[in-house]
This record gives C-alpha cells, structure tokens and sequence, in this order.
C-alpha cells in the first residue's frame, strides 16, 4: 500500500487493486498494451487519450478498471470481459498506429511486443511482479526527473584536458554503439550490408562531462572526437562477437586514416575478411581535400571504401557529389526530400549519383523507406530497421517474451555493458537476421 503523505502513482494503486482481489480472481483478466515502445511522436497526449476512450463500453458491460501507467502503456483490467470485443478494439488500435515498427513486431501474436494477456487465475503471481517492476521503474524515473540537471558550461581548453585526462582512465567499449545498414531489395528481400560502430557522445558526456557542452567550440570538440577515435579503433580490435558482420563502418577524423592504430585495425580486419567503411563528414573533407584523396586512396589500395556522411537535402542541391567520386554517401532523411517544388529534384540528383551508392539514415518512419525505394536507393539505416531486426530478435529468442522490444533493440546497439550483460541470449545480439521486408 501507498505511505500516508505520498503520492500515489498508478502502478501503486494497480497494484493496491490487484491486492483487494486476490481472493476472488474468478473471471479476471488483464490486457497489457505496450505502448512506451511507440515512437515519440505516436505518444502524444492527444493519441492517448483516443486509445483511452476506445475501451469506454468495453469498460462500462464488465467489471473492469483501465490504468494509465506513468511511461504510458494502458492496462485493461475486468471480469468476464468480452474477449471479441476486446481484441477488435485492440486491432483498431493497431491501425491507429499502423506505420509504428512496434505493429509490425508481432501482427499475429496474441500475447508479444504490442500486446500481453494475462488470465488472472493462474497468472497472478506473473501479472504482480510484472507490475511491481512497472512501479520500481516509475519510480526510479520519478527520481531521475526530479535531479536538477546543471547548467551547460561551454567547453574550454582546461575543460577538454580533465576530460581526456578521465577518458584515459576509463574503459569505453560500454560507450560503444552499432547500427546496421540494410539492403532492400525490390523483390522485398533484405540483408545486412554493414554496421557502423560509433561512441555514444551521449553516454560519454554523461560519464566524463555531464556539464559540459561538448559542442560549443568545433575546434576542441575535434580534437576530443581524434582521441575518441583513437579509442575506440583498439577496442574494436579486441572485441570479439559471436558473430561478425559482412563490413564494418566507422565514422573517423580523416588524420585518423594515417596513424598507425588504423593501419593496426585495417591489418586486423582483413585477417577477419571484412572490408572497411569510412565515414567522413563534409566540413571535414572541405577543411583539407588533398587529406580526403590521400585517405581514399589509402584506403583503395587497400580493398576499403569509403563514404561521405551527413548530406542533407539542402547539401544536395548545392555539391558536386561527382568530385569527391566517394564510394558511397549518406543522406539524413527529411520529409523536405518529398518536397516536389525542389530544383533540381533530389530524386534525379540520387540518379545521377548512383543510387546503388546511396544510403539513407536516420530512417525512424515507414515513409523515409518507401521514399528511398521510390528513388531507387535499397539501403537504409534508422530506428525503423533497428525496431524490425529487434522484432526478428526477439521473436526468435527463448526469453523474448521476458523482454520489451525497446531493451531488445537497445541491447542488440552494444557490444559489452550492463545492457548487453543482462540479455540471456547474448549470441542472437550479435545475429543479423533477415528483416521483415515491407
């Protein structure tokens, strides 16, 4: 029970429910809907509370409560509640989100990623503890909201040398992320073409420099992202996964194509039968282009490629792509690509680029996907793919219904941490399985 004086929270008074009726748990069902596991921007309050007045009659004929959790998700709780009913409801809902990964996890599965069922006769006990962690977590998020974040301090010089200073200091491979490039094809077959490996500047600065903008001076935030690329090439080198993928992406500085740590890694790698992708940002081949050619036919002769990252819709439109004759680019989705008034149209400059030689990123929408296929590009990266590779993952793991699919795809971006380490099936992680083609 909740302490006098406390706010009650609604996993608290769920659970306050649960305990009055333990004893007559004939008929009691409950119906878990994960909706935390949406995107962002299918979580808006306005979206909530439609799903919350869909279950009004089902509600108003039974004996039954629905919940609100803090994170979101919706638990349906009643007595002899009309099972039809309910899952035509629920299959409303779907639709309401049918361009959400989360939908696509598990369409026909009665008891997966979108949905939980839960008979209360004989699932109590499961049901209880499920929400006891719901209330730890809460809480838990609760605490961490309530801690005042300090101000943002520019990063100065003396700011940048204790910074390296602790990153000497501290094993970084937990700060470590991957993401894969997939390859789509037209006959909706898909694979696994690269994974980028990259540190999280996020978790970084929140283990080093919590109050630190890292980004407010370009000059010192490079000479941090040089030694952070120093890092993390002899981690790679030292890692060793259940299974390697086909090529292996890095997003570098182009001096760090010269030191003998890359020279190190590429000798590594290619005992392994992978090829090398370096991803180079624009502003830093415009800073040396002599360094950009040297490193590119560096990295030719030795059987590499490399890519030019970050391009927008706006850099399209200004960029001879042709001059830098990169292997591959990058382009970060935008919806300001579908603009039709656009000239030249980004569609035609992809054509005549390559478009077997463009990648689009940050894909977090079906409609980033279908525009890429539109425009003839088959490789995409993106939340959207990390949500389906993680549906896949967790279909097929023995313990996948004891995860969320959020913690699955959040434990498949790491390569050694506490994330990776609390996953019972480590080896799946490491997987690249074929993802569900749209």
């Amino acid at each position: 029970m909740a302490e006098k004086g406390q706010k009650v929270i609604p996993e608290q008074l769920l659970l306050d429910t649960l305990d009055r009726l333990r004893r007559v748990l004939s008929g009691f069902t409950a119906t878990h809907l994960h909706l935390s596991s949406l995107r962002s921007q299918n979580r808006k309050d306005v979206q909530l509370r439609i799903v919350v007045r869909m279950f009004d009659q089902i509600i108003a004929s039974s004996r039954g409560r629905i919940f609100t959790l803090t994170n979101n998700d919706i638990i349906i709780l009643g007595k002899d509640i009309n099972k039809y009913k309910l899952e035509r409801t629920i299959d409303r809902i779907r639709n309401l989100f049918q361009n959400d990964p989360l939908v696509y996890a598990d369409p026909e599965d009665n008891n997966g990623h979108f949905t939980t069922w839960y008979n209360l006769e004989n699932g109590y006990n499961i049901f209880y503890d499920d929400i006891e962690r719901a209330l730890n977590d809460a809480k838990e998020s609760s605490e961490k909201k309530q801690r005042k974040s300090p101000a943002s301090i520019p990063i100065e010089p003396e700011h940048l040398d204790k910074i390296l200073k602790i990153l000497s200091t501290i094993n970084v491979s937990s700060l470590i992320r991957r993401q894969c490039v997939v390859s789509i094809s037209p006959q909706q077959s898909s694979k696994i073409l690269f994974q980028e490996f990259y540190t999280s500047m996020a978790d970084m600065k929140r283990v080093v420099a919590p109050e630190i903008n890292l980004f407010s001076d370009r000059w010192l935030f490079q000479h941090l992202s040089c030694t952070l690329d120093k890092k993390l090439l002899p981690v790679l080198m030292n890692t060793k996964l259940h299974v390697n993928p086909p090529a292996i992406s890095l997003n570098l500085n182009i001096s760090t194509v010269f030191t003998s740590d890359f020279q190190s890694f590429m000798r590594k790698v290619k005992k392994n039968g992978q090829q090398i992708i370096v991803e180079v940002q624009m502003m830093d081949v415009f800073q040396n282009i002599r360094d950009y050619k040297s490193a590119k036919k560096q990295l030719h002769d030795n059987g590499h490629k490399i890519l030019l990252d970050g391009l927008s819709s706006q850099s399209l439109q200004f960029i001879d792509l042709n001059l830098f004759n990169a292997d591959f680019i990058k382009i970060i989705w935008s919806p300001t690509l579908t603009d039709k008034d656009q000239n030249p149209d980004p569609k035609q400059l992809i054509k005549d680029f390559g478009s077997e030689r463009v990648v689009i990123a940050r894909c977090d929408t079906e409609d980033s996907i279908k525009w890429g296929l539109s425009a003839g590009v088959t490789a995409f990266q993106g939340y959207f793919i990390d949500s389906m590779a993680g549906a896949m993952t967790k279909s097929a793991c023995k313990n996948g219904e004891k995860c969320s699919l959020s913690k699955c795809v959040a434990s498949r971006a790491t390569i050694s941490g506490k994330t990776r380490e609390q996953c019972t099936n480590q080896k799946m992680l490491d997987e690249l399985p074929k993802i569900k083609a749209l």
